[in-house]
């Protein structure tokens, strides 16, 4: 057995570790004692002698693989097996091109108190159920862009309730994806959409001096790193 070579890991508070492996989208959190022990093994047989329920984890999210296993190999070949596969039904949703910060580098033309229509809503749900009409799908992806799509989760909340009940009544799997600078992120919203498989990219644009530089508010006086990193560390504890 060997370790996943497509695999990261980041502090996520004083004494966890957030591990990613990026060949199947899983993760998990170790204490400092656990990750310290998976981080220094070199031999996989010798940490499962050490911890059998770590390696068992690690083994069962696919951090510690078959020593003949081809990573690469593995995801080529993924990548060319969802060219033909249309089981996935993805749809990206703009809420809003409405920002609350600013970002030298977006080449998105903000337009202030901009908001998705209810009609272009109601279009998005006939479009779904019209779409497996016609070529019957087992995954529902809705992802959600800006803007910043979180200024509009009234919106959100209306189209995940539909796709929600509209996959649970057809025996769908359902996805959720954001694409969001993670400064607006509140607890209740997190709550109302945390019984659905989610991904989210946020941005972190260096350190805090850096990133503040590049993400400020209007009046600047907002650190927006910390509210950043503190909303990235409540998303990982609402699991």
């Amino acid at each position: 057995m060997k370790k996943n070579f497509y695999q990261l890991n980041t502090k996520v508070d004083k004494d966890y570790y957030l591990h990613i492996n990026f060949m199947n989208n899983s993760h998990i959190i170790l204490n400092h004692e656990l990750h310290e022990m998976y981080a220094n093994a070199d031999n996989m047989e010798v940490l499962k002698i050490k911890n059998q329920m770590l390696y068992n984890s690690l083994v069962e999210h696919g951090f510690v693989i078959d020593e003949d296993f081809d990573e690469l190999s593995y995801i080529e070949f993924e990548k060319k097996k969802s060219k033909f596969d249309n089981s996935l039904y993805h749809i990206v949703v703009n809420p809003t091109l409405d920002c609350n910060l600013s970002c030298w580098y977006c080449y998105e033309k903000k337009q202030k108190k901009s908001a998705i229509h209810n009609d272009v809503i109601e279009g998005i749900k006939k479009n779904i159920i019209v779409h497996n009409e016609r070529s019957p799908f087992r995954v529902l992806k809705l992802s959600f862009f800006g803007g910043e799509p979180f200024l509009q989760f009234d919106a959100i909340k209306n189209l995940t309730d539909f796709a929600s009940d509209f996959c649970e009544k057809n025996k769908k799997s359902f996805i959720l994806d954001f694409t969001t600078n993670g400064s607006l992120i509140k607890r209740s919203q997190l709550e109302t959409i945390s019984h659905f498989p989610c991904v989210f990219q946020i941005t972190l644009d260096g350190n805090r001096k850096q990133h503040n530089k590049i993400k400020f508010t209007k009046d600047r006086k907002l650190d927006t790193y910390q509210l950043t990193v503190n909303n990235i560390k409540k998303n990982i504890r609402n699991n």
